[in-house]
């Protein structure tokens, strides 16, 4: 079975998808590293700066590889550093 999610960019990370929105699916029981590894093959800006970005899974961010639930949204932001 695959889940369907749904991924929101913004700032500069929807910039480099090329988008504000899309939906992905991935295998069942999969977590944030599996959509790294299908975000990265889709979009490969954002693969190579996922380090560098916030994470947040249903409104909370994540750190780590938390598992995944069908019809969940991932949100991707790019980090802010201030002053």
């Amino acid at each position: 079975m695959r889940m369907r999610l749904k991924i929101r960019y913004f700032g500069s990370a929807s910039d480099d998808a090329g988008t504000a929105e899309e939906t992905i699916e991935i295998p069942d029981g999969s977590g944030i590293s599996t959509v790294h590894a299908r975000i990265a093959e889709m979009h490969p800006a954002i693969g190579k700066r996922w380090h560098n970005l916030l994470i947040a899974v249903n409104q909370s961010y994540v750190s780590g590889d938390p598992k995944l639930g069908n019809g969940d949204e991932i949100a991707i932001f790019p980090a802010v550093s201030g002053g």
